[in-house]
């Protein structure tokens, strides 16, 4: 994931993509870096990166901290730092309680222990005064290493450690890309993992014993986060994110995750391609809020589907069996057959119209026409198995045909007029909110229709507002791709990302407004 912030352009844009180019690396500190630490947070090139900190916080009018002065106040020392170098905490261990050293690059090791007013270390440990309290320090390569002075075992296995995370290349040039990354090895997703299913189990053992109805529901809810957990523990490798800025002061929060090898997420990574597609196209050049766009891999729906339903199973108004749990998931999946990329945008709407009132989506489809048949059979469908179930906390919609043109549309309506059923134990008022969505009433209208053999375009709450989408896709006009702002960000962007998204402050500022 990436989020940029160009202060001149004042868009804001999310980036999901599996193919991201990686520049070559500075070998350094991962040779300093033992293979079974549990993890690293590391300021890279401290002169760099505090100069571009310091531009990008003059831009938004921010304070900030010279990052070399701030090291060398630290320390206490004004020479023999590397202000080139690398700066970095390495958590060593996490039981029985957490445990970390620093290491502070070194350019001149005669100058920087003289400063701390000790002999170099050698392969011994000496302790220090650092910033007026007591501290240990050692050698460690081209670093300084300290830990706190009750720490001597851990900072003594950590220089006698004789293997590290060089090797590893493409978590270096990853690294050597960031301003700043923090980072979870290997030995750190296997300790840590287990310790935060711990603690969700723990947190639902409280829920269950508190007083109230609400208190079983709440704990079931987690078990979703239980199941990530427990599926990330053998298919994750490592973890990271970054933050990168560029030489025009474009942020960008960047995250990097190595899937196990031959686990099933790496093998689901293997086999999505990169995408060559105008992931925007058809999408009108207008003032918005949000917009997104991504290929839907094979099979993507039925797996969103499957976890959509587990988590309304662990919510007490919806009872369902698990066979008609499969059932409500083949149904609604059913909703997107034969689609295999989506468009959408959520314009600026005007004020009391409600957020939909400026929505529009469009989907790349095997075949726009019996993708507008098994859309429509399919929520017939769904108000057949509410029927059935009784489960009337599901919205049920209705839909009929009519004509725009020579156009056929299918209108589809759904009454909220009892969406506070579907309230969560202690949560907001679904109701109240979908009246922030559609605005005065209770009904939901989505008008959908096919624009051309392998298009289908929606539009929400006014079929005026298909007219034009409809009108405009098949002018064939650039659209929101060829907006300069969003071109301009999206050049910032590698290619072939498989979903992107964007948003708008002033969009934003607009709908708050």
């Amino acid at each position: 994931m990436r989020i940029l912030l160009r202060p001149k352009l004042l868009v804001l844009a999310l980036l999901i993509g599996f193919a991201a180019p990686l520049s070559q690396a500075q070998d350094g500190l991962l040779t300093a870096v033992p293979s079974d630490a549990i993890g690293f947070a590391v300021v890279h090139n401290l002169t760099d990166s505090s100069r571009s900190i310091e531009q990008v916080a003059k831009l938004v009018q921010a304070p900030a901290s010279d990052l070399v002065q701030l090291a060398k106040n630290f320390t206490g020392i004004q020479k023999g730092l590397d202000e080139q170098g690398d700066l970095a905490i390495v958590l060593t261990t996490i039981e029985p309680s957490p445990k970390a050293v620093v290491l502070v690059p070194v350019s001149n090791n005669a100058e920087f222990f003289t400063a701390l007013h000790v002999n170099e270390p050698g392969t011994d440990i000496v302790e220090v005064q650092l910033a007026g309290k007591p501290a240990l320090v050692g050698q460690k390569g081209k670093f300084a290493a300290f830990a706190m002075s009750t720490d001597r075992d851990t900072l003594a296995q950590f220089l006698a450690s004789t293997t590290n995370l060089a090797t590893d290349a493409p978590l270096t040039k990853w690294l050597d890309e960031n301003k700043i990354s923090v980072a979870l090895t290997t030995n750190g997703i296997k300790q840590l993992l287990p310790k935060l299913t711990h603690g969700v189990r723990t947190i639902q053992t409280q829920l269950r014993q508190a007083p109230g109805v609400n208190g079983p529901s709440a704990a079931d809810a987690l078990n979703m986060y239980l199941d990530l957990f427990a599926a990330a523990e053998s298919e994750v490798q490592q973890f990271g994110l970054g933050l990168r800025i560029d030489s025009a002061e474009t942020v960008e929060l960047v995250k990097r995750v190595q899937f196990t090898p031959e686990g099933a997420w790496a093998k689901w990574a293997a086999e999505t391609k990169a995408n060559s597609k105008d992931l925007l196209a058809g999408l009108p050049s207008a003032p918005f809020v949000a917009a997104m766009g991504g290929v839907v891999p094979p099979g993507a729906t039925e797996h969103l589907m499957k976890f959509s339903v587990q988590m309304m199973q662990n919510q007490p108004q919806f009872k369902l069996t698990p066979e008609q749990a499969q059932k409500y998931v083949e149904l609604s999946a059913g909703l997107m057959t034969g689609v295999h990329a989506m468009r959408m945008v959520l314009g600026v709407p005007e004020p009391g119209t409600g957020l939909y009132s400026k929505m529009l989506a469009a989907l790349s489809v095997d075949d726009s026409k019996k993708f507008m048949d098994s859309y429509e059979k399919s929520l017939a469908g769904m108000r057949d198995f509410i029927k059935e179930t009784k489960t009337s906390a599901i919205p049920v919609a209705t839909t009929k045909r009519i004509k725009l043109g020579e156009t056929e549309v299918l209108e589809v309506s759904m009454n909220t007029s009892n969406m506070s059923k579907l309230a969560p134990a202690g949560g907001p008022d679904p109701q109240k909110m979908m009246k922030l969505m559609i605005g005065p009433g209770d009904e939901l209208k989505v008008y959908v229709a096919p624009a051309d053999e392998h298009t289908v375009v929606m539009a929400y709450t006014s079929i005026e507002r298909l007219k034009n989408a409809l009108e405009f896709y098949k002018a064939k006009k650039p659209g929101l791709s060829g907006d300069a702002g969003v071109a301009k960000v999206t050049a910032a962007l590698p290619p072939g990302s498989q979903v992107v998204a964007y948003a708008t402050l002033s969009g934003v500022a607009d709908v708050v407004r």
